[in-house]
């Protein structure tokens, strides 16, 4: 889902109409466990990682919880700094409910079998970097970050082929998770 271009850097071609109000129905009315994948791994920047994942990942999780939806945040276990103490911090002062859990995903992990038996209804990639044609992982600016991405990217392709997991994607450039329907336009 891309709805503006606040940046003005070049993406208004990829917003699709009426896309958000579908999946925020759907969300309202069908989710009843809903994995938020987040983090996009630039470790050697000042801060750490992107993080205009992280706002909308809270955000998103206050709102499913008040209509008492089940949230999981998931994380690379290498995204340990802005990440962890943000979302830490939002469950410590009440903001989202303290029984939001991390599950962590590691360089190791196989899939989507490894985080869920199976409960998920909806997995959400918030800002998660997908691989490009080359099957490298890249930023906005052409900058390889395979190294630093773990297995979200099989996890989210495994849920998109279970018939009972609806899969989304939220970004703001097209090289994000879940931007299969505007790849031909990245």
């Amino acid at each position: 889902i891309i709805t503006t271009d606040p940046g003005n850097r070049g993406v208004k071609h990829l917003i699709i109409p009426g896309e958000f109000a579908k999946v925020c129905l759907d969300l309202s009315t069908r989710a009843k466990t809903v994995g938020i994948l987040l983090g996009f791994p630039l470790f050697d920047t000042d801060p750490p990682e992107e993080n205009d994942g992280i706002a909308g990942a809270i955000y998103l999780a206050r709102a499913l919880n008040a209509l008492d939806v089940e949230v999981y945040f998931i994380v690379d276990d290498s995204a340990n700094g802005l990440t962890f103490n943000c979302l830490s911090k939002c469950k410590s002062m009440g903001f989202t409910r303290e029984n939001n859990p991390f599950i962590q995903v590691g360089a190791t992990t196989k899939g989507l079998s490894e985080i869920s038996e199976g409960q998920f209804t909806h997995l959400l990639a918030i800002e998660r970097p997908s691989p490009a044609a080359d099957g490298k992982y890249y930023t906005m600016r052409a900058r390889d970050v395979s190294h630093n991405v773990g297995a979200m990217a099989e996890i989210f392709r495994q849920a998109e082929k279970e018939p009972s997991i609806t899969t989304i994607g939220i970004g703001d450039g097209g090289n994000e998770l879940g931007m299969g329907k505007v790849r031909e336009s990245v």
